[in-house]
């Protein structure tokens, strides 16, 4: 997972994808600056990975833009995974047989207490196309990116960075939102706004509501039993 947009350029140079999910809004680079850079070093390849751009953003003057860098397909945020797999299909042919996700019996959603997170399990399912195990695997992704966000944003703090405090709290936002982690994507979306307008009074009162919130997540993750069998084992 690159963290910026010109990380994903050296990824892309250096790695063999089959397939490129690039976020529009990215630090250091945007995606579209990256997808352009990175079509002008194929030219000299013979390759064409495809790359599916991933935004917030819905208007067909996006979607148009994002094209026109020499993407292949467009997704908006929050992501469905059907829609995800969809896509993959067109763009991958000769993955279109391959197994779909089983589905299983999902876990008794339940209701918030004050020990463990609001999370939204249902909108988690949906996310992980009601595979349980895959949805586990969405878990152990968003358990490794986040505390780098919080440091970054912390850090930005204490230098009184707004931009990148905004645009590490953008991030943790949509993650926090696609997992159905309710209270952080509140949270983070309150950094967010402060970070874009630069008001960067009230941001550590916040960031620890934050930290707190994911503090329980982690608890009620190790309680429920929710870790991926490939991390137990590592």
């Amino acid at each position: 997972m690159a963290e910026d947009g010109r990380q994903a350029v050296e990824l892309a140079k250096e790695g063999d994808f089959d397939l490129i999910l690039m976020d529009v809004q990215m630090p250091e680079m945007d995606g579209l600056e990256a997808t352009r850079t990175i079509r002008e070093w194929e030219e000299g390849t013979g390759r064409h990975v495809p790359i599916v751009a991933l935004t917030a953003h819905a208007f067909e003057e996006d979607r148009k833009r994002c094209l026109e860098a020499g993407m292949d397909a467009y997704l908006t945020k929050p992501i469905k995974v059907q829609e995800l797999f969809k896509t993959i299909e067109e763009l991958l042919p000769h993955l279109a047989h391959a197994e779909s996700p089983q589905q299983q019996e999902p876990p008794s959603p339940q209701e918030p207490s004050p020990e463990g997170p609001t999370f939204d399990m249902t909108k988690a399912l949906e996310m992980a196309g009601g595979d349980v195990e895959f949805l586990k695997e969405l878990i152990e992704i968003y358990r490794s990116d986040y505390p780098q966000k919080l440091a970054r944003i912390r850090e930005a703090l204490e230098r009184g960075d707004a931009k990148t405090l905004y645009e590490n709290a953008h991030s943790l936002k949509g993650s926090s939102g696609n997992l159905g982690l309710r209270r952080a994507y509140e949270l983070a979306l309150r950094i967010e706004k402060m970070g874009k307008e630069g008001r960067l009074e009230g941001v550590e009162e916040v960031l620890r509501e934050l930290e707190e919130e994911l503090k329980r997540f982690e608890t009620t993750v190790s309680r429920e039993g929710w870790e991926a069998e490939v991390a137990a084992a590592s």
